[in-house]
């Protein structure tokens, strides 16, 4: 089964509220696609809005070398939960 690339994130009120939780975790955000084959994009092409974000380097998935440093996984939960909080705070 063929996954195509993300061509664009497609879901601009979510992207919004990462926009601000990066923000608050002093990362930069920006929005672009996925280069590489993800569930996201099927979803995508029905009109789902999605978005790919998770910790670890893309060029170890899947692979016999497969990874995410522990520092990685620890920013990300802290990541997801300034992002649930944003959420919770809604768009105002």
């Amino acid at each position: 089964c063929y996954d195509p690339p993300l061509k664009e994130v497609n879901n601009v009120e979510f992207s919004s509220i990462l926009e601000r939780a990066f923000k608050e975790q002093g990362l930069s955000y920006e929005r672009v696609g996925a280069a590489f084959g993800t569930d996201a994009s099927n979803l995508a092409i029905v009109g789902v809005g999605t978005v790919v974000l998770g910790p670890g380097d893309i060029r170890f998935a899947h692979t016999n070398d497969e990874r995410v440093d522990l520092e990685e996984v620890e920013r990300g939960v802290s990541l997801y939960l300034e992002i649930l909080k944003q959420w919770m705070m809604g768009e105002g």
